[in-house]
């Protein structure tokens, strides 16, 4: 059985704090950095099968999502984008920018997130 990476680049670290000992525990490796910069290094480096990028660390969140997918390091990797912003059209431009999928940080239930992205690459 292969073992999953998740990389998360979060500006909360309790929101990345309940991630990282949720996944832990169903035994996928997982790094946490506070920004997108580091996080940027960090996944080219690392090639996660997971990227979950907090929309709250950047302002153009459609441009950075753009720019990862352009990274030919990180084209199998799924992009998922943790947010508090429910409107359709925040959850539209992510998806349209390139990422495979949108979580609601204000109703997520990490059990849930679990099962989802292990669905998300197959597992």
């Amino acid at each position: 059985m292969q073992k999953h990476s998740l990389l998360i680049a979060s500006c909360d670290a309790v929101l990345a704090g309940i991630f990282v000992r949720r996944f832990s525990r169903e035994g996928w490796d997982v790094v946490v950095v506070d920004g997108i910069k580091d996080a940027e290094y960090k996944a080219v480096k690392m090639r996660p099968s997971i990227f979950l990028f907090d929309t709250s660390c950047t302002i153009d969140v459609a441009h950075e999502v753009k720019r990862l997918r352009a990274l030919p390091t990180l084209r199998k990797t799924k992009i998922v984008l943790l947010s508090e912003r429910a409107d359709m059209s925040s959850i539209r431009a992510g998806l349209a920018a390139g990422a495979s999928e949108y979580v609601l940080t204000r109703h997520v239930i990490p059990a849930e997130v679990v099962t989802k992205m292990k669905k998300l690459i197959g597992a």
